[in-house]
């Protein structure tokens, strides 16, 4: 056993938090991509008058991101913050399609 040790160069980085970190930041973008992409459809509901469902789908998007970063938490602050990264940068994403008039924008 400690012949392969000494055979075996260290990683500079540990390999769970890598894969906290990269797990994390994925489920952050497809957690803010979905809650952002739907946020236009709920905009659109409260417009025209559908409120009883505008609420009930504001309640569903609040609810699968609450339990998306409560996910994350379990698996430990790295894995939550990069999941807030990548919410933000999901954010910017939709932001920047809804600027350019992408996905019905003006």
């Amino acid at each position: 056993m400690e012949m392969t040790r000494k055979m075996i160069p260290s990683l500079p980085i540990d390999v769970a938090f890598a894969a906290r970190a990269t797990g994390g930041f994925a489920a952050g973008v497809v957690l803010g991509l979905a809650h952002f992409i739907s946020l236009r459809r709920n905009a659109s509901l409260f417009a025209t008058g559908g409120a009883a469902r505008a609420f009930g789908m504001q309640a569903l998007r609040f609810g699968v991101l609450i339990a998306g970063l409560g996910g994350l938490a379990y698996f430990g602050a790295t894995a939550l913050l990069c999941g807030a990264l990548g919410l933000l940068l999901a954010r910017a994403v939709v932001l920047r399609r809804h600027r350019a008039g992408g996905e019905g924008g003006q």
